[in-house]
């Protein structure tokens, strides 16, 4: 974390910011469930590496 802070170019997200999953086409070809699936992980993952909240938190705080 520290090196992070010290890069110049670096900015910790902001709570209401939003991510998204690299438009390679990865998850075509699977089950929409499967995509629902993936996607939700997705979200959680930034959520626990960044602490901000999904873009659908009603308050969308940092935790």
């Amino acid at each position: 974390m520290t090196h992070l802070l010290a890069v110049a170019k670096f900015e910790a997200p902001r709570a209401g910011s939003s991510f998204s999953v690299a438009g390679l086409g990865l998850l075509d070809g699977v089950s929409a469930e499967a995509r629902e699936r993936a996607l939700w992980w997705q979200v959680h993952v930034v959520e626990v590496e960044t602490g901000v909240g999904s873009a659908s938190a009603t308050d969308g705080t940092n935790r």
